[in-house]
């Protein structure tokens, strides 16, 4: 991939996140405000939605990261996780209008909101990780292989990729010049 196909890439995927992260902190405050003014809910029932809301988070996190981690195409996970959250958001108002939406019924479609939402995040890391090591290592250093090495110092990143020293400097991207030996 040449230099301007990546940073168009790189451009796009920044604006999907964003307009993703905007869409998460709507619906974050929407859904317990929905139970609220059309459903009436008491203090109760609202816990009820941010307890639906919080549960995909903390109990599918590790197994359904394990499983993405093992997916060669997360891009079809990305798509169908964010199409998947944007059809159970858009019953919400249908289901309203038509007279059919309950407190059960929001919390249901909170709680799979919240399901899809952790497949998309934990996809997306995964995503970012192979896409980052694919370019950083793979098209910059080709039969080379990348380690990390860790920095301590103020304002830098905790790690950074570099080639192995057996590989011609030229064919390495450039270490930092405050960068020391590789750790072990």
């Amino acid at each position: 991939m040449d230099e301007r196909k990546e940073r168009r890439l790189v451009a796009r995927l920044t604006l999907a996140e964003g307009v993703t992260r905007t869409g998460d902190a709507v619906t974050q405050v929407a859904l317990p405000l929905t139970a609220v003014l059309v459903l009436d809910a008491t203090p109760v029932e609202l816990a009820f939605i941010g307890l639906a809301q919080a549960i995909p988070i903390f109990a599918l996190s590790i197994p359904v990261g394990a499983w993405v981690d093992r997916r060669r195409h997360r891009w079809t996970l990305l798509i169908g996780a964010d199409v998947a959250r944007a059809g159970l958001l858009t019953l919400v108002p249908v289901l309203a209008a038509l007279g059919y939406l309950t407190l059960p019924l929001l919390a249901a479609i909170t709680f799979l909101v919240g399901v899809a939402g952790t497949l998309f995040d934990l996809s997306f890391a995964g995503w970012v990780r192979d896409c980052s090591r694919a370019t950083r290592c793979t098209r910059r250093t080709p039969g080379s292989s990348c380690r990390v090495q860790r920095r301590s110092s103020p304002g830098r990143p905790l790690a950074a990729p570099w080639c192995r020293p057996s590989v011609p400097r030229s064919r390495c991207s450039p270490m930092p010049p405050h960068s020391s030996a590789p750790l072990p």
